[in-house]
């Protein structure tokens, strides 16, 4: 997953998603929906091993 900001205002932000990798059924709405769920899920993990190593670092 690919995430884009662009500055559209002075107090907002525009994020555009995008997906990449996708399977060979990825026109089909069930494969979208979970290809997003997986993509969130692992951003989510990713987001929380680098909260965790910050923290880590912090107690040095």
């Amino acid at each position: 997953m690919s995430v884009e900001l662009e500055e559209i205002a002075a107090d907002r932000t525009r994020m555009t998603f995008t997906l990449i990798g996708l399977p060979d059924d990825s026109g089909e709405d069930a494969s979208a929906y979970d290809g997003w769920t997986s993509a969130f899920r692992v951003l989510e993990e990713a987001l929380a091993s680098e909260r965790e190593a910050s923290a880590t670092e912090g107690d040095i």
